[in-house]
């Protein structure tokens, strides 16, 4: 199995990094827009399933929602934010 960092590009702009143990996703993956460099999303991992928080942000920078995670799935609860400002928690 894979251990070690990947770094996947496009027309020569990278546009994801996250690491591999053993050949699962381990630790903290970035996801950024190609065409302007913008980070989208920021995502932890944990033995190959999302844990922890996921952050993503508009093609513009400013920050759109934030999930809380635990194995893989969300614990229920997803804030949404909207020109920098938290606009609403929602427990799901």
């Amino acid at each position: 199995p894979i251990t070690g960092k990947i770094v996947e590009m496009e027309n020569g702009t990278k546009v994801k990094e996250f690491y591999v143990e053993n050949g699962l996703k381990e630790g903290n993956e970035k996801v950024w827009f190609e065409s302007n460099g913008q980070l989208q999303d920021d995502i932890n991992w944990h033995k190959g399933l999302k844990e922890g928080v996921w952050k993503r942000w508009t093609y513009d920078g400013s920050l759109q929602w934030i999930f809380r995670l635990s194995e893989g799935y969300e614990d229920g609860r997803q804030e949404k934010w909207y020109n920098g400002k938290k606009i609403r928690d929602e427990f799901i």
